[in-house]
């Protein structure tokens, strides 16, 4: 029979594996994530772009648009290679190539638009 004491010490031991499994600071990160900030030529925030992250690995493409304040970001992305196309009306398309994420990267890769036709 156990005693009281080695009860408590397997029950606390229990917990903080329960703990540790399920905070995810503790947790290894397998993805990556990819974002920035929109701008125009004087560095006004630029709303409502719309951005498409690329895979150059997969061809898989995630959409995101840009907020209030010119910030968008795609989570969740399976490391590799990217590029990504940030369009809006009144400006010329904006791409960026060959951005490698790793696990647990969070990029962030600020865009300056041209004034011109999307």
């Amino acid at each position: 029979m156990m005693s009281t004491r080695s009860t408590l010490l397997l029950l606390a031991a229990a917990a903080a594996s329960c703990w540790f499994a399920a905070n995810p600071a503790w947790s290894q990160e397998a993805r990556a994530s990819l974002g920035g900030k929109v701008v125009d030529p004087q560095g006004g925030v630029v709303p409502r772009a719309a951005i498409e992250v690329i895979s150059d690995d997969t061809a898989v493409r995630q959409k995101a648009t840009a907020n209030d304040q010119g910030n968008w970001l795609v989570q969740f992305l399976i490391p590799g290679h990217y590029s990504f196309t940030v369009t809006v009306t009144g400006f010329k398309q904006a791409e960026r190539h060959g951005i490698t994420l790793l696990t647990a990267d969070h990029r962030q890769i600020d865009v300056t638009l041209d004034i011109g036709s999307s």
